[in-house]
């Protein structure tokens, strides 16, 4: 059986810590971070997280909000779509 995270081409790498601001998303994005959670931990919202390692439309489904941070999630679309606007 493959490796799960080959659909994504790797292990994501997720923050967990009390404090992380919402105001710097672009910087953890931009050192790696995948995505982030807050403690203290839902564990219902990351095992939520922890399935889009493996199902694409569940990691969209998670996808960083602006003004949604303490729910956690993953750096995908709009935020990647900022980051290589801010880059240029």
């Amino acid at each position: 059986m493959p490796l799960q995270h080959a659909t994504h081409g790797r292990i994501p790498i997720f923050a967990v810590s009390a404090s992380l601001f919402e105001e710097r998303w672009l910087e953890y994005s931009e050192i790696g971070f995948d995505g982030w959670i807050l403690k203290p931990i839902d564990f219902g919202r990351l095992a939520k997280l922890l399935e889009g390692t493996r199902d694409t439309q569940l990691r969209r489904e998670a996808e960083y909000v602006p003004g949604q941070w303490e729910r956690g999630g993953w750096f995908l679309g709009a935020a990647i779509s900022l980051i290589t606007a801010a880059k240029e």
